[in-house]
């Protein structure tokens, strides 16, 4: 019997991602993220950790600039939306 090695050179066949599945985890990760910002059962911590990863800038896999680009947005105007957003909520 083999073991799967986590120092392996190469994911085993089963963990390699195609383009598409990279472009879905990075849409996702920011509607996930973007969702808590509205959502009345996020903590205070969720919510600033999300405006920081928003906030962060620069394009590194996962990133908030990275996550736009892949679902065809532009980060910069989505970051002023999400901020006038953070304010709307904040009136509430």
């Amino acid at each position: 019997m083999s073991q799967l090695s986590i120092f392996s050179s190469s994911p085993p066949e089963q963990l390699k991602l195609s383009e598409g599945d990279i472009q879905e985890l990075h849409t996702r990760l920011m509607e996930v993220s973007l969702h808590g910002l509205d959502d009345k059962r996020a903590g205070d911590g969720t919510k600033e950790d999300v405006l920081s990863w928003v906030n962060e800038g620069g394009i590194r896999p996962f990133s908030f600039d990275a996550c736009c680009i892949f679902a065809g947005v532009d980060p910069e105007k989505t970051r002023e939306a999400i901020e006038h957003l953070v304010r709307r909520v904040e009136e509430r």
